[in-house]
């Protein structure tokens, strides 16, 4: 007969808990060499039955980023305008006693997404950071999409104007008047303010002017996307290399396609959800019609409903690059009256295990429940 194989010589097969999900990830990813970092993932959570079809690692995922790249864990920033996420200036000022090895790790995480191409990422991130990963220039516009206010603000002092008829000293003293700015910028560590110089001494930073206002801006944005974050970058982008750095495929793919992959279609359209779907055969058939009262439902259901649908049978509310319709929902009937029993998921497959009951108010009042309740598996 044929050799069994254990599944550790084919895939990189990764067991954590799920409670402690961010602990044990960022003790094992260090240990394991490139070479196994780039075999097909295959996630296990201690003691659950889950089988890994995709599904059991995009729950990971999900769980991973919610916490990994929170602003509790210190490494990475909100902005409260935009919304998006960058790397914090003071990860390595805080007490949390984040390392470069640490911001390595972060980057191994992204690059086992990228490497086997599972949307789940619960993480705005900066659209420049895949533009970053690809080594293309960042611009004026992706500090504007990160930082919006600040952007506002610097476009502001670019924009201003003397009156006319102002000798150029007096629209100088004007400017300086009206801004009071020198060429420095700051940011919080434990609620203190921190100042960084970005031309002059450390104690006297270089006043921004008339001529300098150009200067002062390109600096405050490099400061923002580049400078002030290098060392958290460059080690992030290391640990995204270990995986995915010397594969040609993905160096063919750009940045808008690298962050398709990370991110996943913003795609809640549950039309789409509809054409990908089929459903699975089973001793009894649902009776006509009901199916029918289940996407009624579906499609009524609000932006924070179909996010929680999609959570239960999927393992993520993120779509899959090309949208709904490629998730591949399975639909399958779980019973039928007398019952009580809630609709059920197994989101290792993308399925929903779905009881036949009497009338579309008791399937709205049991789905909803489930959906409200669920973490993990519901294999029952």
């Amino acid at each position: 007969g044929a050799i069994p194989v254990p599944a550790e010589a084919v895939f990189f097969v990764l067991e954590v808990g799920r409670n402690s999900v961010t602990n044990d990830t960022m003790r094992i990813l260090p240990q394991v060499p490139d070479e196994v970092l780039r075999r097909p993932l295959k996630v296990k959570f201690r003691n659950e039955e889950g089988v890994d079809e995709g599904g059991v690692a995009r729950e990971f995922f999900r769980l991973l980023s919610g916490q990994l790249f929170s602003p509790d864990y210190c490494a990475f920033k909100e902005d409260a305008d935009s919304k998006y996420v960058w790397f914090n200036p003071a990860a390595f000022e805080d007490p949390s006693e984040l390392t470069e090895n640490d911001f390595i790790t972060f980057g191994k995480v992204l690059g086992l997404v990228v490497y086997n191409n599972l949307p789940g990422f619960d993480v705005n991130f900066v659209p420049a950071l895949f533009k970053k990963l690809k080594g293309e220039e960042t611009t004026f516009e992706d500090f504007r999409q990160a930082f919006p206010s600040h952007a506002t603000s610097l476009q502001a002092v670019l924009d201003w104007r003397p009156p006319i008829g102002m000798s150029p000293e007096e629209s100088t003293e004007m400017f300086q008047d009206t801004f009071c700015l020198d060429f420095s910028v700051s940011y919080e560590v434990l609620g203190a303010t921190v100042t960084k110089v970005l031309k002059g001494s450390d104690d006297n930073p270089e006043p921004v002017t008339l001529a300098n206002r150009a200067e002062f801006a390109q600096k405050f944005q490099e400061w923002y996307l580049d400078t002030g974050v290098s060392r958290q970058f460059e080690a992030f982008k290391k640990g995204y290399g270990s995986v995915c750095g010397n594969l040609p495929v993905y160096r063919c793919l750009s940045s808008a396609e690298l962050e398709a992959i990370v991110c996943g279609e913003k795609d809640l359209d549950f039309d789409n959800l509809r054409k990908g779907a089929v459903v699975v055969d089973s001793e009894v058939k649902f009776a006509e019609g009901y199916l029918d009262q289940l996407w009624d439902l579906l499609l009524s259901f609000d932006t924070m409903q179909k996010r929680q649908f999609l959570k239960f049978v999927a393992g993520s509310d993120i779509a899959p690059v090309g949208g709904l319709k490629q998730l591949g929902l399975r639909i399958q009937r779980n019973g039928g009256e007398p019952t009580d029993r809630l609709p059920t998921s197994q989101t290792c497959f993308n399925l929903l295990l779905l009881p036949e009951y009497s009338d579309a108010a008791k399937l709205k009042k049991l789905l909803t429940t489930a959906i409200e309740n669920a973490e993990g598996f519901g294999l029952q």
